[in-house]
């Protein structure tokens, strides 16, 4: 199992964006800080390096989510409201555990296809999910930013999670939302599919999200 990542900060003047690779341990994720509130890149620091404290004891990726959603919530007390996505994967032989907050997501390209893989967590992340429009509209669609759930919100967690295959050869492509909204599930799969390494994959999907011009923060995290 390899891993490599690419960002881009885009048309931003700071990248809340952050990202963790552990190869030893199967373990990548990537946390997008929300950049509309203050201290996003600071909660998207802790939600990594919490992860990365709490995996040499913990293999369930939804008690990594919990404790970084609990991490950021220590780091914003008195401080004010801040906040941050998180797709984190944890992977063992023939299998892939993932979980995670917000509309950072995850595309598993196959032998037996492409799939997307976390769901974004707002309402037309909900729409996408029950079929109820497409990827197309999704893109367009004009409330795309107002998240139901991250680390560091209150009240109830609604931490989503899901156990796929994951055979030798497949590719494992995290992202932020500056790469998945340009390109969409297929375009992501299809070009990581291609790729022979997973550096060349991760550099490949931020390289085809620049060609659409960024308007976001955009980074990939790749295994395969």
């Amino acid at each position: 199992m390899t891993m490599a990542s690419a960002t881009d900060r885009g048309p931003r003047t700071e990248n809340q964006d952050r990202v963790l690779l552990i190869p030893e341990a199967g373990t990548l994720a990537v946390a997008d800080g929300m950049g509309g509130e203050r201290d996003g890149a600071r909660c998207a620091e802790v939600v990594v390096a919490e992860i990365c404290r709490l995996r040499r004891t913990v293999g369930d990726p939804v008690a990594l989510v919990r404790g970084a959603h609990e991490a950021v919530r220590a780091a914003m007390y008195g401080r004010g409201y801040g906040g941050s996505t998180l797709v984190v994967a944890v992977l063992q032989p023939g299998w892939a555990h993932l979980a995670w907050l917000g509309d950072s997501v995850a595309v598993l390209a196959s032998a037996a296809g492409v799939r997307l893989l976390p769901w974004p967590q707002h309402i037309p992340g909900r729409m996408l999910r029950k079929g109820m429009i497409d990827e197309e509209e999704y893109r367009c669609h004009p409330t795309r930013n107002r998240l139901l759930a991250h680390c560091g919100m209150s009240g109830e967690l609604p931490i989503e999670h899901v156990v796929v295959p994951m055979a030798p050869g497949d590719a494992l492509v995290l992202c932020t939302d500056g790469a998945f909204d340009p390109l969409g599930t297929a375009r992501i799969g299809e070009i990581a599919r291609r790729a022979r390494t997973a550096k060349a994959a991760a550099q490949a999907v931020l390289a085809a999200a620049q060609a659409e011009r960024l308007t976001d923060n955009t980074t990939v995290a790749v295994a395969r």
